[in-house]
């Protein structure tokens, strides 16, 4: 069956970030407003807002459509990260590069496509006529269903009766005309959230800090919650001043934090509360023996609803390996019928 792309919503000005009824929040990204599609014969349409043809301009987004159902028609935002940013810049050449060129730039700055609305789907068609919330839960569910990552993020969106922390568009559910009666029989899908963590240890036998076992409270970890995670260890040698401890969080491939803590700085009177030992370290030496290190971590009350990777990893003043641990947070919406 032959569709094309409609027309972009438009986010409008508002005078409160409060969410009436019936409204969702999404975050402001800082790219390029993009329509996308793949049809059931294979062809391909990036589309801006303006109407004009980006497809050529981001191969690496063309090539990344071979993970997504046919027949399938895409809103979201053209972004790129750069280190602990958007990096706008990075994407306005892009549409002026001849192809060689656009390829080297998607090498070194690759483009990611934050999907924050459904509009065609499959056997179902247009779904434009839905309303929000069931276009949003069609949406998890292809996420989840075709294990979308790399390329392809999954917009977080805040529901009524909270408080947007930050600025962001507000998506009406009732904007195409969806009564609450409509909205029920169309709702052939819904989504729960549902938190979940793992954590794997990347160390080996031979480091100086040997993690002999986890455990975090609350657990599972919560939105608007301090994540505490104490690790019960066995120091095999002494630690010495200049230890520190990296802290890398990432959404999917984006990085959200890697900050860099020096441990006995942090121990000492005067650090973040981000990393406590016990017993404590004594004169800058951290002793052979039993301890446990404890980090903390804020996880906002309008963290997305996604899957994160945070990596714990010590090292010595000479920069050798003192543990490496990895943790999995799973914040994702649940598709069920």
């Amino acid at each position: 069956m032959d569709w094309t792309l409609p027309e972009p919503m438009l986010a409008a000005a508002v005078d409160s970030p409060t969410l009436p009824a019936r409204h969702a929040a999404e975050p402001k990204w800082d790219g390029f407003r993009a329509l996308l599609a793949r049809f059931a014969d294979g062809r391909v349409v990036i589309r801006s807002r303006r109407g004009t043809d980006m497809t050529a301009a981001f191969g690496e987004v063309t090539a990344a459509v071979s993970s997504l159902p046919m027949d399938v028609g895409l809103d979201g935002e053209l972004v790129v990260w750069d280190e602990v940013r958007l990096a706008f810049e990075r994407l306005q050449g892009r549409l002026t590069r001849t192809p060689g060129t656009a390829a080297r730039l998607a090498e070194r700055w690759p483009v990611h496509f934050v999907v924050f609305d459904l509009l065609y789907l499959g056997t179902d068609g247009d779904v434009t006529g839905w309303s929000h919330a069931a276009r949003r839960a069609a949406l998890v569910a292809v996420f989840a269903e075709y294990e979308l990552g790399g390329t392809w993020t999954l917009c977080p969106a805040d529901h009524p009766s909270q408080l947007c922390a930050t600025a962001g568009s507000v998506v009406e559910e009732a904007r195409h005309h969806v009564t609450a009666s409509a909205d029920s029989s169309q709702s052939r899908r819904y989504a729960t959230c549902m938190t979940s963590w793992s954590y794997s240890n990347a160390g080996d036998a031979s480091e100086p800090w040997q993690i002999d076992s986890i455990d975090v409270t609350p657990d599972p970890p919560q939105h608007g919650s301090t994540w505490t995670v104490n690790l019960r260890s066995t120091i095999q040698e002494e630690i010495k001043e200049g230890a520190y401890v990296d802290i890398t969080i990432q959404m999917g491939l984006i990085k959200l934090l890697n900050k860099r803590h020096d441990l006995f700085e942090e121990l000492r009177d005067g650090g973040d509360g981000t990393l406590t030992l016990d017993p404590p370290a004594d004169n800058g030496v951290i002793s052979p023996g039993e301890a446990v290190l404890t980090t903390v971590f804020e996880i906002p009350k309008t963290a997305p609803k996604a899957q994160f990777t945070v990596q714990v990893s010590g090292c010595t003043a000479e920069d050798e390996s003192m543990f490496t641990l990895i943790f999995k947070l799973d914040f994702s919406e649940r598709f069920q019928r």
